[in-house]
């Protein structure tokens, strides 16, 4: 199992909480792959609005059938009918008002151009006509929207391609099996979308605790790139990085020092923050370079002589908040990341083994003609088939059997 690019990239990830409105256009970068302008964007908002308009205003379900037949044929067009029919009679049935989308061009650059702030989308460089700008869903972006989104769709597994579901999802599978995904039935698709949705909220969890934590010292202005951090998370992680990079973290160092111990305060405040950091700093220093090497480090809730090191940090000396990252995020995550695709797999093989029960179904050939071909469950046939996923559920299964075992002792 290896969610290591993935525990380095998302180590700089500071996540905010997004409005309904905002979170809806997030929702159209994540479903739409292409790149497309805030024009576009405008375009595709309006045209929403304007069909959730008529079926609101009139009878649903007679509106619903004339549009089906207007756009008889225009597959993308139906789907989004299909959705825009849901939305309403959920809005019938709670009686909560519509929320309009932006009503203009500027109002929806505005939201665009805050997303991108966020680093929730990221613009697409390139000569486009009329000097418009593109725009596409980040990894962030993804992350975000899966951990606030639970859906029984396939089509969001299948549509996405990104770092995002290949990190957390299809390094498990063989190609071919990830290419059957098309025809996903609910089973196990809602198993696969609850694993999903699990990471990315364990992932927000996570980098926000941190992040939070550490804004009160004020340190963003001197911190690296976001870049920089996560190469250097890569190497802290054993990986080999230009040296450029560890160029970069050694005038972080100098920079850091400057700023508790520079004598240009203009306030009490300003005294007050300083000391606050220079305290931060010693302890940081003395939990990682100066303590016993059996002694407990309260701050990730480690004993010295456990703490895994894929470098001699002693030598090396990341400044403050490095290591706190590496061991609050990169380690950490991993670790729960690694516990959850072991769920994921002992959910599959325990929800496989309730259908095969409840249908009293006890050889291969029936189970072949009653799930796989009346069901017409063709992904379930190559994720059975899958050797690489198989390997995963052969190790679940061997830690399954040796905790068994001990309780077995006991009975």
């Amino acid at each position: 199992m290896g969610f290591d690019e993935y525990t380095c990239l998302v180590s700089t990830y500071r996540p905010v909480e997004i409005g309904y409105v905002e979170f809806k256009i997030l929702q159209h970068f994540f479903e739409n792959e292409s790149p497309f302008s805030v024009y576009q964007l405008f375009k595709l908002l309006r045209q929403e609005w304007e069909l959730k308009y008529e079926l609101l205003q009139n009878e649903p379900n007679t509106v619903y059938e004339q549009l089906t037949k207007k756009y008889h044929g225009n597959e993308e067009m139906l789907l989004k009918i299909d959705k825009y029919h849901s939305d309403v009679a959920v809005v019938k049935r709670t009686g909560n008002p519509l929320t309009r989308m932006p009503a203009s061009y500027k109002n929806t650059h505005k939201r665009v151009k805050r997303l991108a702030q966020l680093k929730l989308i990221e613009e697409v460089k390139g000569k486009y006509e009329r000097g418009a700008r593109y725009y596409r869903i980040s990894t962030y972006g993804r992350i975000a929207f899966l951990a606030s989104f639970k859906s029984e769709v396939r089509s969001y597994i299948t549509s996405n391609r990104g770092m995002v579901l290949q990190d957390l999802l299809f390094q498990f599978f063989e190609k071919e099996t990830i290419d059957s995904f098309s025809s996903l039935k609910e089973f196990p698709t809602v198993d696969i979308g609850d694993y999903l949705h699990e990471c990315c909220s364990i992932t927000i969890s996570v980098c926000k605790e941190f992040w939070t934590e550490i804004k009160q010292y004020e340190i963003d202005d001197i911190l690296p790139t976001d870049e920089i951090v996560q190469k250097y998370m890569s190497y802290l992680d054993g990986k080999e990085v230009d040296q450029s990079v560890l160029n970069k973290i050694e005038k972080y160092k100098k920079k850091l020092l400057g700023k508790y111990q520079a004598n240009n305060s203009d306030s009490n405040n300003d005294e007050f923050r300083k000391q606050v950091l220079a305290e931060v700093v010693d302890s940081y220093n003395e939990d990682y370079f100066r303590h016993p090497f059996r002694s407990y480090l309260t701050r990730i809730a480690m004993y010295a002589e456990q703490v895994p090191k894929k470098r001699d940090y002693a030598v090396e000396r990341p400044p403050f908040p490095l290591l706190d990252i590496y061991y609050n995020i990169v380690y950490e995550l991993r670790m729960k990341l690694e516990a959850r695709i072991k769920s994921l797999a002992n959910d599959l093989v325990a929800h496989l083994g309730e259908i095969v029960n409840s249908e009293k179904i006890e050889t291969k050939e029936q189970f072949e003609h009653e799930i796989l071909e009346y069901g017409r469950d063709y992904s379930l046939r190559y994720i059975l088939a899958d050797k690489k996923f198989f390997e995963l559920v052969k190790t679940v299964k061997e830690e399954f059997d040796i905790g068994f075992k001990q309780f077995s002792h006991y009975q």
